[in-house]
């Protein structure tokens, strides 16, 4: 069983932050590097954490913005990965990515999506994806830069995204 999904991508940023922005649309702005003895902070839970951090090695993060002690918003960044055999070393994955239901539609996650190039200019291409009937994603991926660049198929057993080839 296959589930069918939109990528997009944009080339990473030529521009090349000198200084962590630690306030990012008046959030607090946290780059979480999930380790051993703690995989429970940020993110969608410890068994996921846990689970990207082995597929990655290590390498991956999670961006969070906070407003007092709500995480508004969270976007995952993974290097390639098996799941992802289109990518090429050094490139970056985004998601999956939630915005809180109180923050949602004021455009937090189009604009989180234009920094990540700029935290990532070393990165050759920083992709993207979603399903046909998440018109908000793919609206904040056109409104971040990001361009619509194949269809492609997950499967549900194994997770992995391959490209469609027509």
């Amino acid at each position: 069983m296959k589930r069918k999904l939109l990528i997009y991508s944009k080339p990473s940023s030529s521009n090349n932050l000198v200084d962590w922005p630690y306030n990012f649309l008046g959030f607090k702005l946290v780059k979480y590097k999930p380790g051993f003895g703690d995989f429970t902070r940020y993110g969608l839970s410890w068994k996921v954490n846990f689970l990207w951090y082995l597929f990655s090695k290590g390498n991956f993060c999670i961006l969070v913005l906070i407003e007092d002690n709500l995480v508004v918003h969270y976007s995952y960044l993974t290097p390639k990965v098996f799941r992802f055999p289109f990518m090429k070393k050094g490139d970056v994955q985004v998601g999956p990515c939630v915005t809180h239901v109180s923050y949602r539609g004021k455009g937090i996650f189009s604009r989180v999506l234009e920094l990540i190039p700029e935290l990532y200019s070393r990165s050759e291409t920083i992709w993207t994806y979603t399903t046909e009937d998440d018109i908000a994603a793919q609206k904040a991926f056109k409104n971040a830069g990001y361009s619509f660049t194949t269809f492609a198929e997950m499967s549900l057993r194994t997770k992995i995204v391959r490209f469609i080839k027509f």
